[in-house]
């Protein structure tokens, strides 16, 4: 099975938030007349793009992390092109690859811990 890159986005699952997604994809193209008239359910909608070479997630839930709040508290935040993002934390990436537990996840865990050790050792 071919795996496609994707970017996830974690958000708050609040009906607010929902329908606030729907109106930045519709703004970028995408056509959203299906999902809006769905019945939101903040443990099950998904929405996933797909592109050519590439998927985006919005996520409502996260296997194997406590709220979304407490984990925002934990992001890091970035500027990106003068536009702020939220990262999640190492270690809650860890936790939800973690629980997760696809081959996929395995592979990354094994590859962040890599990452992480080498930074850490250059950082000495």
């Amino acid at each position: 099975m071919e795996t496609r890159p994707d970017l996830d986005f974690w958000y708050n699952p609040i009906v607010k938030n929902y329908y606030r997604l729907l109106v930045a994809l519709k703004e970028m193209g995408k056509d959203t007349s299906r999902l809006e008239n769905e019945v939101f359910d903040r443990y099950k909608t998904y929405l996933r793009i797909q592109y050519s070479t590439f998927k985006t997630e919005f996520l409502p839930p996260m296997k194997g992390l406590d709220s979304f709040d407490k984990c925002y508290k934990r992001a890091k935040i970035i500027d990106f092109d003068g536009y702020k993002l939220s990262i999640i934390g190492f270690s809650d990436l860890m936790k939800n690859k973690e629980a997760v537990n696809r081959e996929i996840d395995r592979s990354d865990i094994a590859e962040l811990k890599r990452i992480r050790k080498s930074k850490e050792e250059d950082d000495k």
